[in-house]
């Protein structure tokens, strides 16, 4: 059966626009290799959202269902809060969900139409959205790689774990913050080190930056100096116990890496679309949709083309911009 569309993420953006699918009368399917919010739920459960959900301000919450009326911490939301409410948005829309297809490939046929290759089968379809976000794809410095100690951000889960051990944490942005105040009272040193200068919301006003309460949190860690501290530093070397920043012999018995994600998009070079890259994002114009292949479009963090992309408040709307009636494609 061929298909109006295939969204490829199963994450709030490809939530999204599967219901807007659906309301316009679109037949299509959401293809998630791991299941509704699979990356989410890797995330240190109870991490705070910086996006606030309040009847009066609301960044979290996707279009049909406020997040409140499904249970979660106000104003700010933890993780928990958030898997629980995409499962519920889901199961309210009666989202057509295949769990557990990995896309692997995608060809262009004749012209108009995918062949989108999972380990599942195929699928036809005459537009592809992507929406596979960027958490899935956490990035590790190469001189990381591999080495004995040393996580990712999105590997860490619990701070008892860490009870009595010296960490070193790398990274200057809010998952950095929020690591190194809950290791505070269960590791026996912290350090955080990170090239250039934090960035507080209160200086910048820019909402990517550390904020709430983990800025007030981590200004009081500075004053009581239990948070050693190493800006305009670089890791240059690691070997299980010690670590060497910028000159300076740091202890660590482990590396915690806040080091971001890349967008989770290589499968779309397996096949023979060409797509091209803005740095490690697709080339997209003001419609999402890419700039060297028609009738593929992005959505949600991966777009990175707004001011506001990586928050759901956001990536919200992008389906407004796309008319998902059948007699469109």
């Amino acid at each position: 059966m061929e298909l109006d569309l295939a969204i490829i993420g199963a994450g709030p953006a490809g939530l999204n626009m599967a219901r807007a699918a659906s309301e316009a009368g679109a037949k299509y399917v959401v293809l998630e290799r791991d299941r509704v919010a699979g990356a989410w739920r890797k995330l240190y459960s109870q991490m705070k959202l910086l996006s606030p959900a309040t009847p009066q301000v609301d960044w979290t919450s996707l279009p049909g269902l406020d997040i409140w009326q499904v249970g979660c911490e106000r104003p700010f939301p933890t993780r928990n809060d958030f898997v629980r409410y995409l499962d519920a948005y889901a199961e309210k829309f009666k989202l057509q969900i295949e769990i557990g297809a990995e896309v692997l490939k995608v060809n262009r046929r004749n012209g108009n139409r995918f062949e989108v290759e999972t380990n599942k089968g195929r699928v036809i379809c005459r537009r592809l959205i992507v929406a596979t976000g960027i958490i899935s794809n956490p990035y590790l410095p190469e001189n990381l790689r591999g080495k004995p100690g040393v996580i990712h951000s999105v590997e860490f889960h619990d701070p008892k774990d860490f009870e009595g051990k010296a960490v070193l944490v790398l990274g200057s942005g809010n998952s950095a913050a929020e690591i190194v105040i809950s290791l505070a009272g269960w590791a026996s040193e912290i350090s955080l080190a990170h090239p250039g200068k934090i960035k507080f919301h209160s200086e910048t006003k820019q909402p990517e930056d550390i904020r709430g309460a983990s800025e007030s949190l981590l200004r009081e860690l500075l004053v009581f100096d239990i948070l050693r501290h190493y800006p305009d530093s670089i890791l240059e070397s690691y070997d299980g116990r010690t670590a060497w920043v910028s000159g300076r012999k740091i202890p660590a018995d482990c590396v915690i890496a806040a080091t971001g994600y890349r967008p989770h998009i290589d499968f779309l070079d397996n096949g023979n679309l060409k797509i091209k890259r803005r740095g490690h994002f697709a080339a997209l114009n003001m419609k999402l949709e890419s700039t060297t292949e028609p009738g593929v479009f992005f959505t949600g963090s991966i777009t990175n083309i707004f001011p506001y992309s990586n928050f759901i408040h956001g990536f919200r709307e992008d389906p407004n911009g796309l008319d998902l009636r059948p007699d469109m494609y």
